[in-house]
Formats: structure tokens, C-alpha cells, sequence
């Protein structure tokens, strides 16, 4: 695991945010200012989630220490390397085994401890990470500013789903959780591939249990992981799922219009998502919207899960707003009869077209008559 200063590759970056420690009087240590070198594993295939800091004393750029620092857990290292011994020299801190050390290196190890007590500083530690992987080739970042809180995330998916989630398998494993259609297999494959800088484990942890929050409808898990991932890219799933949400679980029409046209505009083709708002356009009142969602929702039908299905519900569904709204009874029959062909049992399709030829007697009465009001009844409703 061969160790490349952070500052080779990322010199204005080093410049910038190494962190360096001011000593004055102290009891044990001279005098001075002394910088926190970092350097980074530059195998490409390497995953050790570590760093190793030179403590490096400005006044005559001599090397004090070399700590080895890794931020994961035990477990983490004993599963990346095979061995518990091992696993404890590549956690850390510690004083890098086999490096050339200084006699104040126990000293500056503890004033190491100190300094990672701060947060922002780890978070620095690990985005410089991953900045350096993505340049050695393995392009999946690993930090991640909730990174604390993954382990718990992997621990409740192993024990309540039986899956061992890792930076090797996670794409895979949200590929086969989503399941189906391809074209839903295919818009997150370009997005993990668009986005592979920025997501990470995490992330598909969050996925995972938020595709899980959603098929149980477990509405408060699914609020809870849907803004976890609001910190990362927006996708068509997560938005259509939490839109679900505020239309079959809240009412709340508003807010679920605006997450399905959210999704929309990450994956336009999604007949899910255009059934959903014709329907929900319906229920607004707003019919010319409803048809023209319902449309869509054909066009693209092939698209979706039960294509024939959605393509007859959504067939349905516009040749009742023909009867209804328009009273063009011949279209409305033609789309009734195609809805049919699509799904041949479909009870209220045949109810409908069996009411239409009575209507011809009435067809002078400018009400429409008593058919228009029998198939009303039958606009779908879920």
C-alpha cells in the first residue's frame, strides 16, 4: 500500500486546508509550527480508508512522526483484510509501524488525538480521501458527512433484510431491490454512472432502505431516508415514491403534484408517474390535465411494470372523460373496445361499452341522458 503525499496531486488544496499545530513553551516538545502532512494509498484498487500524517516541522522541514490514521471501525478493517491484528494497525491512531520515528513521536501522536476530536478535521481527512481515489481510479467515493451513522445503516439491513451491503455490491444490490422494469434498471444504472463521484456506500444503504420503506409504505422510515438522500442527486424514484406518499397516505394533492412532476423531470417516459397525475388531475377537477396525462401514460406505457395494464386503465380512463366531457360516444366505444384487448377481463370496461348502445335511442336529449351518469360512476378511482 504504497503512500503518495495528498499535496503531489492536490498542491493549492494542501496549501489550503492542512492543519498545523502552533507550540510555544511547551513542557516536552520545541518550540514551533509544525504541519500535519497527509498521504494517501495510491493503489487503484485499494480501498484502506486511511491516511498516514507526517508531522512536519516548518522551521527546518524535518519529520517528527508518522501516524497512521483510519476512520472506520474495527469490524470495517477485519473484513477489508482477512486479519484482526492487522485490522487494529490500520485503524488507528497509531504510530505507523514500520516508519522511522522521532523520540517526540509518542507526544505528537497524543496532540493527534486531540486534533481529531474535531469533526470537521476527520471530514476533511476523508474528502480529501476520495478526492484521491477518484484520481487513482477507483472512482467511488467513500466520505460522506453522515459516514458516522453508516455502520448503523449496514447493521439494521444484515440483520432485518439479510444482506451484507459493500462498496463492491451495493449498486448490484439496489439493482435487483428496484427489480423491474428495465427501463427503471436502465435510469439508475446512467445514474450511478453519471453520479459516481458524489454517491457512495452510504448511499445505497439509504436507497435500499428507502426502496424498502416504500414497497412496506412504512410512511415514517420513508420520510426519514427520503431526506437523508435529499443530500445527494435527486432521483425519479425517491420523488415518485414520497409523491405516493402525500396522495395515498396524506391527501394532500399539492405537494404529491409537485413531487410526480419533479420525477417527470428526471424521467419523463414514467407512465407510473403520468397515470398518477391523471388521476389526481381528475380529482382536481382540472380534466384537459387528467386526458392528457392519461395519454402519456399510453404513450408510454411499454415503459412500465403490467404494460398492459396500465395501457388499458389509462385507455379506460380516457374514453370515459370522451363520454363524460364531450359526449363522443363512438370514440369513447373505439377506446373501450381497445382497452379490452389489452386486458380482456377488465369488468368495468365491459360494463361501460354494454351502457352505450342504449344510448343511441336517447340520442337527442341534451342532458346526455342517464348513460352519461351510470359511466361517471365508473371513472376509476384507484
Amino acid at each position: 500500500m504504497p503512500m503518495e503525499p495528498f499535496c503531489s496531486k492536490f498542491e493549492k488544496t494542501a496549501c489550503d486546508e492542512t492543519r498545523t499545530v502552533k507550540l510555544f513553551k511547551h513542557d516536552k516538545l520545541p518550540d514551533g509550527t509544525y504541519a500535519f502532512a497527509e498521504s494517501y494509498c495510491n493503489e487503484i484498487d485499494c480501498d484502506c480508508r486511511r491516511v498516514y500524517i507526517n508531522v512536519i516541522s516548518e522551521k527546518n522541514i524535518e519529520c517528527f512522526a508518522t501516524i497512521n490514521y483510519g476512520w472506520e471501525s474495527i469490524k470495517f478493517y477485519k473484513r477489508w483484510i482477512g486479519d484482526k491484528k492487522m485490522a487494529r494497525d490500520l485503524q488507528g491512531p497509531i504510530l505507523a509501524p514500520g516508519q522511522i520515528q522521532s523520540k517526540y513521536a509518542p507526544l505528537f501522536l497524543d496532540i493527534f488525538k486531540e486534533v481529531i476530536q474535531d469533526k470537521k478535521y476527520v471530514d476533511r481527512l476523508k474528502k480529501h480521501y476520495s478526492m484521491v481515489r477518484e484520481v487513482t481510479g477507483n472512482k467511488k467515493s467513500s466520505y460522506s458527512p453522515q459516514s458516522k451513522t453508516l455502520q448503523k445503516y449496514l447493521r439494521e439491513i444484515e440483520k432485518e433484510y439479510d444482506f451484507i451491503l459493500s462498496e463492491d455490491n451495493y449498486e448490484q444490490i439496489i439493482l435487483e431491490e428496484l427489480d423491474s422494469p428495465e427501463s427503471l434498471l436502465n435510469y439508475f444504472k446512467d445514474y450511478m454512472k453519471i453520479n459516481q463521484h458524489v454517491i457512495s456506500l452510504e448511499w445505497g444503504a439509504l436507497m435500499f432502505l428507502c426502496i424498502v420503506a416504500y414497497d412496506d409504505m412504512d410512511v415514517s422510515n420513508l420520510e426519514k431516508y427520503y431526506k437523508l438522500l435529499k443530500n445527494y442527486p435527486p432521483n425519479s424514484y425517491i420523488e415518485y415514491a414520497i409523491g405516493e406518499m402525500y396522495f395515498r397516505y396524506y391527501g394532500d394533492f399539492f405537494k404529491a403534484r409537485d413531487k410526480f412532476e419533479v420525477s417527470l423531470t428526471l424521467r419523463q417516459d414514467d407512465p407510473h408517474v403520468h397515470y398518477e397525475l391523471g388521476f389526481l388531475y381528475y380529482l382536481l377537477g382540472i380534466f384537459h390535465k387528467s386526458r392528457e396525462h392519461y395519454e402519456k401514460a399510453v404513450f408510454y406505457s411499454k415503459y412500465g411494470n403490467c404494460y398492459s395494464e396500465i395501457k388499458a386503465r389509462s385507455l379506460y380512463n380516457i374514453a370515459v372523460s370522451k363520454i363524460n366531457m364531450e359526449q363522443n360516444y363512438e370514440e369513447g366505444k373505439k377506446l373501450l373496445k381497445e382497452a379490452l384487448v389489452f386486458r380482456p377481463d377488465y369488468p368495468e370496461a365491459k360494463e361501460a361499452l354494454s351502457k352505450l348502445p342504449g344510448f343511441r335511442e336517447e340520442k337527442n336529449n341534451k342532458s346526455g341522458g342517464s348513460i352519461v351518469n351510470e359511466i361517471r360512476q365508473l371513472f376509476r378511482k384507484d
